[in-house]
């Protein structure tokens, strides 16, 4: 598959995205004509709608991993892991952080545990 077709898929399943059209990895968009996210082949009633169906998942998940890297290479500086747009950088910067708080608790909660094992075992080691 060319570097083409790639950004033409990537394209359908953002469009079909942002319509509403699908949710997850499966936009929807390369699952054919059975309309609720079959292939044409599984609504004859053949049994291979499964495979059909893990196919296109496949396929659309493949077309989302190039689509990322393409786009890590041409917005993303390799070693600084920094936007090359300056303006990209600032309104990325500037976001707010949904979960560090609940990181940050999970990493003092950790420290604590790891706090109180060591202090348990100093009488242990004053015994040696």
């Amino acid at each position: 598959m060319t570097d083409d077709e790639v950004e033409a898929n990537g394209e359908a399943d953002n469009q079909a995205e942002a319509s509403g059209a699908g949710h997850g990895v499966s936009g929807g968009a390369a699952s054919g004509a059975g309309g609720a996210g079959t292939s044409g082949n599984a609504a004859g009633g053949g049994g291979g709608g499964n495979i059909n169906d893990e196919l296109d998942n496949l396929m659309d998940i493949s077309i989302e991993i190039a689509s990322n890297k393409r786009m890590k290479r041409d917005y993303i500086k390799p070693f600084s892991l920094t936007f090359r747009d300056e303006e990209l950088e600032r309104k990325y910067c500037h976001q707010r952080d949904l979960t560090f708080k609940s990181s940050l608790f999970c990493v003092v909660g950790v420290w604590i545990l790891v706090f109180l094992s060591e202090l348990f075992q100093i009488p242990l080691h004053l015994d040696w």
